[in-house]
Parts: structure tokens; sequence; C-alpha cells
């Protein structure tokens, strides 16, 4: 058993969006100006394709980011919500905070959960 000064339970709300094309990637970073710091890497399933990852603020409305997600027509099953636990704790709850919700009920799209115990 860890002890308790040792423990810890982290949460990150990440928005991942799965398999963008290269004129898709320069369309973002020219029109979703409410992401500036983001993760690119290469889509396992094919590597023509990229996966980027982002931080949610609570101080950004994501207007941009659901005017793009509409126009570049994406499958809902291709973007989401992506929240990270990484904890001490063998068991527990997570609560997702409001800010991600209201956007995920604007964007729609998948919510996966990656839990690390160590």
């Amino acid at each position: 058993m860890i002890p308790r000064s040792r423990a810890y339970h982290r949460i990150k709300q990440h928005f991942r969006i799965i398999g963008l094309t290269a004129a898709q990637v320069r369309r973002f970073k020219q029109n979703v100006l409410s992401v500036q710091k983001y993760k690119l890497g290469n889509y396992h399933e094919n590597s023509a394709l990229f996966v980027m990852t982002f931080k949610i603020k609570k101080s950004e409305s994501y207007n941009d980011l659901c005017g793009f997600l509409k126009t570049a027509r994406l499958p809902d099953t291709s973007y989401g919500l992506w929240i990270s636990i990484l904890t001490t704790r063998m068991s527990g709850g997570v609560r997702v905070p409001d800010h991600i919700v209201r956007l995920y009920k604007r964007t729609g799209g998948l919510i996966d959960f990656n839990f690390d115990s160590r």
C-alpha cells in the first residue's frame, strides 16, 4: 500500500480528433484560434492521417472548434473527449466538470477514458 503522503489522483480532460488529413490540420490551425497548443501525431491505422489532442480550457467557448467540426464533416466517431485518470487508488470515481459537459453537448462525438493505476 502506498503511504497517504505519496498518493495521487490526477484527471486531465482533452479533446481528440482522429484521422485528420494534412489539409484539415492546416485549416484547423488557421480557423480554430481558441486552440494554441496541441499534440499532433500520426494515426496508427494510416500514416498519411493525423491525430490531434489538446487540453480543454474552462475559459474558452470553442465556437470555432464547433464550426470546424461542422464544416470538416468528420464522422462523430472520429472525435470527442479524452479523459485521462492517473492515480494510486485502485477504485474511485470521476465527475466530468460542467464546462466539459457543455462542450460535449455542442460537439457530440465520443467520450473515451484512460485509467492508469500505479
